[in-house]
């Protein structure tokens, strides 16, 4: 307690002690319960057949073959995951730096997980002032059977970084419309794009409620008055094609 009070003594920012003295145990609290429920015993399980099989196959296939465009599967390019190859371009990173093993293929997908527990914790603390709630809500949401279980955050499924991505565009584009700032349009179309480039059309999905969403905001002529939708579809739209 001495220690506590004496280094709390030689800090001159005021945010920042009041951060030490409040939240700091709190963050610690969630990071641990981060690898307890995401991190914990993550390569117990074997990988399964379905679909984890096909996407770790796709990224051990993409660090033997070095084609990073193409995915394959048995030799042959892949016709079933015909997702776009970003996720396997974090497995296959995460191979050759860990190794081939199961923690190192599902490693993607849990630090998503965690990464969008803290987004919801600071999305909380900034837009509605309640840093608390977003303690109680990243809690829930990192032990929900849900999102914590298969397909999401212990496999090497797509999923939790779609989760992750699409969790960026949502909050920045809520954001733009609160700001009216050109950056956060601009980190929506960015994670926009990661999300497709995940699972493709899937990584739309959250465009149509955003969409619902301007026009109760009573948003939407403002959106279509300023320059950077238009700059935003022409770079998404040249970005698909060139690639896809």
């Amino acid at each position: 307690m001495q220690i506590k009070k004496l280094i709390l003594r030689n800090i001159t920012s005021e945010k920042l002690r009041n951060y030490l003295r409040h939240f700091l145990l709190f963050d610690i609290f969630l990071i641990a319960v981060s690898y307890g429920t995401v991190f914990n015993q993550l390569g117990r399980q074997p990988i399964s057949d379905w679909d984890e099989g096909i996407y770790t196959t796709n990224a051990l296939e993409m660090s033997h073959n070095g084609n990073y465009l193409v995915k394959y599967f048995c030799g042959n390019p892949d016709m079933i995951a015909v997702e776009p190859p970003l996720g396997a371009w974090l497995q296959t990173l995460s191979v050759k730096l860990f190794g081939y093993n199961e923690v190192a293929h599902r490693l993607p997908s849990a630090i998503a997980a965690v990464f969008v527990a803290f987004l919801v914790l600071n999305f909380c603390h900034k837009e509605l002032n309640n840093r608390v709630l977003g303690y109680l809500s990243a809690f829930v949401l990192l032990t929900s059977p849900g999102y914590d279980g298969f397909h999401i955050v212990h496999t090497a499924d797509l999923d939790s970084l779609l989760v992750l991505f699409s969790t960026i565009y949502v909050f920045s584009f809520y954001k733009y419309l609160k700001y009216s700032g050109s950056k956060y349009f601009y980190y929506a179309l960015a994670g926009l794009l990661l999300a497709f480039f995940t699972k493709s059309t899937a990584g739309l999905m959250l465009l149509l409620p955003l969409f619902i969403y301007s026009v109760y905001k009573k948003k939407l002529r403002v959106i279509f008055s300023q320059k950077e939708i238009y700059i935003g579809i022409m770079i998404f739209l040249f970005i698909v094609i060139t690639i896809i």
